[in-house]
Formats: C-alpha cells, sequence, structure tokens
C-alpha cells in the first residue's frame, strides 16, 4: 500500500513538472490606452529539453489591431518570446489572447498550446463640450520651397552643362565648331584693313632697328591679303609672277605692287638690305597702291 501512494506522488510531480515545463502565455504592458497609443504584447513560450518551440505569425485581422513592428524573435534555453508593437484607432473592451503554439516532441509528435486571454480598454478622447465649437480653419498654402528646388536642379544642371562645356572646347580646340562665325569681309573691309596694318607696321620701325627681313615680310603679307580680298587673287600662295600674270589692273598699278612684292622677295630669300629711304619709298608706294584701288561703296539701288 505504501509502495503505491509513494509511485502516485512521483506521477504527480513528474506530471506537474511537465506542464509547468510547457506554457505559452501572453503579457501586455499595459490594461488600458487612449486610441492611437502604443500597445507592447509579448508572447513566450517555454518547453522542456529535447523539443522544439513555434510561436504564431499574428496578422491585422487576427489581432483586430493594426501592427506597427513586429521585433526579433529571442531565444533563451528551453524558451522564446517575441515581443510585438501594436495600436487601435476604435474605443473599446478588446479580448487579447487564445493564440495558438506548437511544440513538436522528441519523438516528432507536435502538440498546440494555447495563450492565456488579457481583457484591454481602449478609450477615446472626450470632447470638451463646455467650449463653443470653432468653424473648421481654412486650408493654408505651403510656400514653394525655391532652395531646395534650386540645389536638385543643380545638382542636375551642373553636371550637364560641365559636359556640354568640355565637348564645345573639344570642338572649338579642333576648329570644328563655330561658335561665333565672323561676317564676311567687304571690299571695303579690306580696303581699311590694309591701310589699318601698314600704319601699324609703319610705327612698330623695324628696319630701323635692323629687322629689315621682318618689315618686308610684314609689307608683302599685308598686300598679299589686300589682293585676295580685294581683287579675288590667290596671292597667298603665289608667286609675284604668277600674281602679275593674274591680276588684271593699269600697267602702272600692278607694276606699283609688283615691284614691292619682288622687293620684300629679295628682302626674304636673298638678304638684300635696302637703304633707309628705300624703305619709306616701299612702304609709300603700299599706301599709294591700296588708296589708289579702293572699291567704290555699294549703293541700296546698285544692290537691287
Amino acid at each position: 500500500m505504501r509502495r503505491h501512494v509513494i509511485l502516485f506522488f512521483f506521477i504527480v510531480f513528474v506530471s506537474l513538472r511537465t506542464i509547468n515545463a510547457q506554457q505559452f502565455t501572453l503579457s501586455l504592458d499595459k490594461d488600458s490606452m487612449l486610441i492611437g497609443d502604443h500597445l507592447l504584447m509579448t508572447l513566450s513560450l517555454t518547453y522542456n529539453n529535447g523539443e522544439q518551440g513555434y510561436l504564431p505569425q499574428l496578422l491585422d485581422s487576427v489581432l483586430l489591431f493594426d501592427l506597427i513592428e513586429t521585433y526579433p524573435i529571442d531565444t533563451l534555453e528551453n524558451t522564446i518570446s517575441q515581443r510585438i508593437l501594436m495600436t487601435q484607432f476604435s474605443e473599446g473592451l478588446y479580448e487579447v489572447g487564445q493564440f495558438p503554439a506548437l511544440i513538436r516532441r522528441g519523438n516528432g509528435d507536435i502538440d498546440t498550446f494555447y495563450s492565456n486571454i488579457l481583457n484591454l480598454v481602449v478609450n477615446t478622447v472626450e470632447a470638451d463640450t463646455s467650449q463653443a465649437f470653432k468653424p473648421i480653419k481654412t486650408v493654408k498654402s505651403i510656400p514653394f520651397p525655391w532652395k531646395e528646388f534650386l540645389k536638385k536642379v543643380a545638382l542636375i544642371l551642373i553636371p550637364i552643362l560641365l559636359i556640354l562645356a568640355l565637348i564645345i572646347w573639344h570642338f572649338v580646340r579642333k576648329k570644328k565648331l563655330i561658335l561665333f562665325p565672323e561676317k564676311p569681309k567687304t571690299m571695303l573691309d579690306h580696303y581699311d584693313d590694309a591701310l589699318d596694318n601698314l600704319s601699324k607696321l609703319e610705327s612698330q620701325k623695324l628696319w630701323q632697328n635692323e629687322q629689315t627681313k621682318e618689315y618686308y615680310l610684314g609689307l608683302s603679307e599685308i598686300l598679299r591679303e589686300y589682293l585676295e580680298g580685294r581683287f579675288g587673287v590667290n596671292a597667298m600662295e603665289s608667286t609675284t609672277d604668277e600674281i602679275k600674270e593674274e591680276l588684271f589692273l593699269q600697267d602702272g598699278l600692278k607694276n606699283k605692287v609688283c615691284e614691292i612684292l619682288s622687293q620684300a622677295d629679295l628682302a626674304k630669300f636673298a638678304k638684300f638690305k635696302p637703304y633707309g629711304e628705300e624703305n619709306i619709298r616701299m612702304m609709300k608706294m603700299a599706301k599709294d597702291f591700296v588708296k589708289h584701288t579702293k572699291p567704290k561703296p555699294i549703293k541700296e539701288t546698285d544692290a537691287k
């Protein structure tokens, strides 16, 4: 008889340990809240050695609450727990709980455990009826955020403008792109340029400073450019004899300009150094030739 009593209490003790070791509990950080307030719920499942526990995956439709955040599961020895942050926007009395959890036994069997149930009161904010109702405020217009807008535009436009600038610089450098095309020169423009350039050359006093070659090089270049612009002769690439054949002018004018060009050829190639009076005479002849070949201005009636 005594043995039966001892065996009975031993079975009860082991059963109580097993029940206590397997618990699925639910707790709330408050039992009442205002609508829109945050509520923290904690689920905790305890199981025996050699077993595995699984917490439920709760959704808004199951909780009847709006989930804000579900925190990662914490694992301790024979215990797993999880915190869930949620809220509610409807007042009333709510029952929270009776959620299912699973425990897999060592032999592979699966048992279901249900959590406890807790009551939660959700209160609304009471309106102060002692105060007079105020009209609805009108919609306020928000000023346009120009600073932020310009910053964003600048972040987009500045790289684009830099790329365009690099492309333009590349083509300008390669002489493939003319940004500001020059207006075609008229005969009068070539006439004015020739006289201005001759005056500048004269003011440099090159032959007076033992730079006779440079003086005649400048004189020849000015006259050749003028012949090309004024008469359409390919003077820059032609010899003096070729210019003489292509140039259709009175013999006096033609001989005058060819004499200057021939004198310049001698100074360039034969190291010929004329005297000072000769240099002065060449400049006077060049200016006289340009002045005597001045083109007539085109009138509007003539252009029509």
